[in-house]
């Protein structure tokens, strides 16, 4: 396996710990001064929570050392990309990605795709997931835990509707939802069709996690990536990443996920 060298959070590192048991030859460090004394090339340099700033990024994209760059981050800032689209990145891909969003934005990049026209869409949540995530969330949140809810609810609405210019987004809480499904409707062919996504299973948000990055990891180390600035969206829109990604997710997490494209 490919090295790796990770930075992150407090409230990461369980999930840093994790990463490691799975994969060989992980440093973990919570420094980025560290990154001066490594020897090694890295291969990817995931950055765990840290919402890394520009100035950082083009640092690390210049030091020759590192080929490719995950951010995941719960908050990605909105110049960023028109900032590092002005880099000449022939030999980096730099993946910027949000905890759980990040895979209900690959689910819904699949349906722009697939459809002509996208009447609306809704993402249902189990609370006990919202609850979950919200931890990781928590400098969108500012510790507003009475409104965290509603707070969170907002920025995915927020988030997905500008990333994928989405105007019909409905998201909603429920106690049956383990975890999480996504219902897509519009036109294909002229005709009224819905697809769903649904990923259920006796699974926890650290799990859930630990399954995205691994496939995020495997995806950019695949070598089927541009490179450049990629996102959720960029995942979603092609169906050999879509495939390739949503299959190492299933396979990490050996849960269920129910597709169904049904005909109005």
């Amino acid at each position: 396996m490919n090295t790796m060298t990770l930075i992150c959070e407090d409230e990461y590192m369980q999930i840093a710990d994790i990463i490691r048991s799975i994969i060989s030859n992980v440093l973990v460090t919570k420094r980025f001064d560290s990154l001066a004394n490594m020897q090694d090339k890295i291969d990817v340099f995931l950055s765990l929570g840290c919402c890394i700033e520009y100035e950082e990024l083009v640092k690390l994209l210049s030091s020759n050392t590192i080929f490719s760059i995950i951010e995941y981050c719960p908050i990605i800032k909105r110049d960023m990309l028109t900032r590092l689209n002005t880099l000449n990145l022939g030999k980096n891909i730099v993946l910027l990605v949000q905890p759980i969003i990040g895979t209900i934005k690959i689910i819904i990049g699949r349906g722009k795709i697939l459809f002509d026209y996208i009447k609306t869409i809704r993402i249902s949540l189990g609370y006990e997931i919202l609850n979950n995530i919200g931890y990781f969330y928590k400098k969108l949140l500012h510790n507003a835990a009475a409104e965290k809810h509603e707070i969170l609810i907002n920025y995915i609405k927020d988030i997905i509707g500008i990333d994928l210019g989405i105007k019909q987004l409905d998201v909603q809480l429920h106690h049956n939802y383990k975890f999480i499904e996504v219902d897509i409707e519009g036109v294909q062919f002229s005709k009224w069709k819905k697809l769903k996504y649904q990923i259920a299973g006796e699974i926890d948000a650290n799990q859930f996690l630990v399954a995205e990055i691994c496939s995020y990891i495997q995806l950019v180390i695949s070598g089927n990536l541009d490179k450049g600035i990629l996102t959720s969206e960029n995942i979603g829109g092609e169906e050999g990443f879509f495939t390739y990604y949503m299959g190492n997710l299933i396979k990490m997490l050996n849960i269920q996920v129910d597709i169904e494209f049904i005909n109005k």
